[in-house]
Parts: C-alpha cells; structure tokens; sequence
C-alpha cells in the first residue's frame, strides 16, 4: 500500500513539473524579457559552422521568412521562450530558444515531434 502511494505520489509531480515548463532538454528554458525578444526581430540570421542551411528571418508584425523570401507567420509561447513557428509550406515547428543577443541566436527545433536535443546556432553577420 505504501509503495502505491509513493509511486502515485512521484508520478504525479513529474505529470506537474511537465505542465508547468520545468527545465530540461525538452521543456521551458525559462522566461525571456521583451528587450531580448527585440534582439531577435527584422534582421537576417545565418547559420553558422559549414552545415549550412536557410537564412531566417523574425519580422516584428509575426512574419517568418526563409532564404529571404518563403513566408511564413510566428508566434510565441510558453511564457515567452518558445515560438510556434509555421513555415512557407504550412509546416509546423517549436523554436525553443537557449539564447538571444545582439549577434547570435541560438535554438532547439522539435521538428514537429518532442526532440528538443539538437541546438542551432546562428548569426546577425556573415
């Protein structure tokens, strides 16, 4: 009977720190402010490193632009440190985002499944 208790007991914290956007490798990373949302907004960000890949855009009035021109809309959530993201060809992704500043930004897409692991780095620079 005891074990039941703690095991309901465990189970249902883990179900609430889940609900509530408790840090880990695929939740919240925690708040971010409006000033480090502005960083992120009407510049061109490249990707870093040699993989290559599209240069995005954030457009402050919720337009998200790839390679310059393929549109798409943004929105945030999770108290502010995830974006729902839908791409030119209505495909939907989450950025959670591990950093903002004035030159680099740095995110983890889930891809339209629950895998936070891979972070993405890129620049406001060439």
């Amino acid at each position: 009977m005891i074990l039941v208790i703690a095991a309901s007991l465990i189970l249902g914290s883990a179900c609430k720190d889940k609900e509530d956007g408790a840090d880990g490798p695929n939740n919240s990373t925690g708040q971010l402010t409006d000033s480090d949302k502005a960083k992120l907004y009407d510049k061109v960000w490249y990707p870093t490193g040699s993989v290559g890949g599209l240069e995005l855009e954030f457009l402050s009035d919720g337009i998200f632009r790839q390679s310059l021109s393929l549109e798409g809309s943004w929105s945030w959530q999770n108290k502010g440190d995830t974006m729902n993201v839908q791409d030119y060809n209505n495909k939907k992704y989450n950025f959670l985002f591990d950093e903002i500043s004035n030159t680099t930004i740095k995110y983890r897409s889930n891809g339209g499944g629950d895998n936070y692991q891979t972070q993405f780095t890129f620049s406001s620079t060439k």
